[in-house]
């Protein structure tokens, strides 16, 4: 046994070193890319996906070979930090947005609230549209990037995309870690280790483009952990924040809040800071335009788009054709977004096929009841102009279904021995 134990932390060494040197390699190799490069993403900033997949995929090969251990976290941790060290001089390089969707959005909202010292962002004014001053997008992610944007006075600098980076690799390895620890049959561990290891090429490249998906879920991964530490106080603060950045959560939050009170004997407790935390959006729309509103607002839509004769072919009909496809890997983008989207959405799908199985075989009613949630997770994203967001919305709704079923196995599974116990 103490041979063993030796030769599997020899291996371990070797194998970390093996990552630190193809990775400071890569990094070194493409940092001068970067600092010449002024716009937020694009193949000249490949240098930043580097570091995160060397560690992530570090801690998963130590999970699939020997019993995963926080002291292995830390050290992928460690990994992280080193790889990255080439890149230290672009921390304050000032960049610009490639091209302004949604993330330009959330940074002019952003950006004013930092330099007007104010919760209030003004969607309204920013989006010169006639609507009151109620939240008119999903509210969460403004707030979280004005944070960061405070030391820079409101500029954006590299330092937001580390930070970002860095939270969700944190995120990941917590969550890594808690599904390499878990009962679940061998096959399906390491299917599930190798889908949230996969997806973080795509994950990294919403955070460098400045969208929301990468914090939901690297929020939700964290309230998975805590969930599985029981600190149920914790994690109902953290699925609350969840639904505050993606407000189409909720459909999915509130039977996983359910699933919490289940477990704990401070619900009450859970409940007061769940309510709390959640109802934010309608704090804000009620003092700030006088609505008693929780959802944002987004029918200053139709004032900025025009609407063609055939929308609802356009909007409901033709989209959904398409945007199933996504939710398989198909979709006619350019290589580089397509390369993403297939590296974890046909896992992704097969992974779904075999938990609404398995959901079935717990009990009909759960598994219904689980389709039920999904299909009303994704449909929203079905009808969004034909994009769906490929790969952004397969991420997030993957990852959700993914981890709401680990959930609900858990909470079965104690349900299940504490009832044999009781016999």
């Amino acid at each position: 046994m103490a041979k063993n134990s030796i030769l599997k932390n020899y291996t371990s060494a070797i194998a970390w070193f093996s990552f630190l040197f193809i990775g400071l390699s890569g990094t070194i190799y493409f940092a001068p890319r970067v600092a010449g490069y002024l716009y937020n993403s694009g193949p000249q900033t490949i240098a930043f996906f580097i570091a995160p997949f060397c560690a992530c995929t570090f801690f998963v090969l130590i999970c699939l070979y020997k019993r995963p251990s926080l002291l292995n976290l830390l050290v992928s941790l460690l990994l992280l930090v080193i790889i990255y060290i080439p890149l230290y001089k672009t921390w304050n390089q000032q960049y610009e947005l490639a091209y302004k969707s949604d993330n330009f959005l959330y940074y002019r909202a952003a950006r004013y609230m930092v330099q007007h010292a104010s919760l209030n962002s003004r969607d309204n004014l920013l989006l010169n549209v006639k609507a009151g001053n109620q939240y008119l997008y999903q509210p969460g992610y403004k707030y979280y990037l004005g944070l960061l944007l405070l030391p820079s006075d409101g500029k954006l600098v590299r330092q937001v995309q580390f930070i970002g980076i860095f939270l969700f690799t944190f995120c990941n390895l917590l969550a890594l870690y808690k599904i390499a620890g878990s009962t679940l049959q061998s096959r399906v561990k390491t299917s599930l280790l190798f889908f949230f290891l996969l997806v973080i090429p795509a994950a990294i490249n919403n955070i460098m483009d400045g969208l929301t998906e990468g914090l939901f879920i690297s929020v939700f991964l964290l309230f998975f952990f805590f969930y599985k530490n029981k600190n149920f106080v914790i994690c109902s603060v953290l699925l609350a924040l969840s639904v505050f950045i993606r407000q189409n959560f909720l459909v999915a939050a509130i039977p996983l809040f359910l699933l919490v009170m289940m477990k704990t004997p401070t619900r009450w407790i859970c409940l007061i800071v769940f309510l709390f935390v959640l109802l934010m959006p309608f704090y804000y729309n009620y003092y700030y335009a006088g609505q008693v509103r929780f959802f944002a607002d987004y029918s200053w839509m139709t004032q900025k788009y025009r609407v063609g004769e055939n929308w609802v072919y356009e909007t409901l009909i033709r989209p959904n054709q398409l945007a199933t496809l996504y939710y398989i890997g198909f979709a006619h983008l350019s290589a580089r977004i397509v390369l993403l989207g297939l590296l974890f959405i046909p896992l992704g799908f097969a992974l779904t096929l075999l938990i609404f199985y398995k959901t079935w075989k717990m009990n009909p009613l759960i598994g219904i009841l689980f389709f039920l949630i999904s299909l009303l997770l994704i449909w929203p994203t079905l009808g969004y102009m034909g994009a769906a967001g490929y790969p952004r919305f397969q991420m997030v709704n993957y990852s959700v279904i993914i981890i709401a079923y680990l959930i609900l196995a858990d909470s079965k599974e104690k349900f299940i021995s504490k009832h044999r116990g009781n016999h």
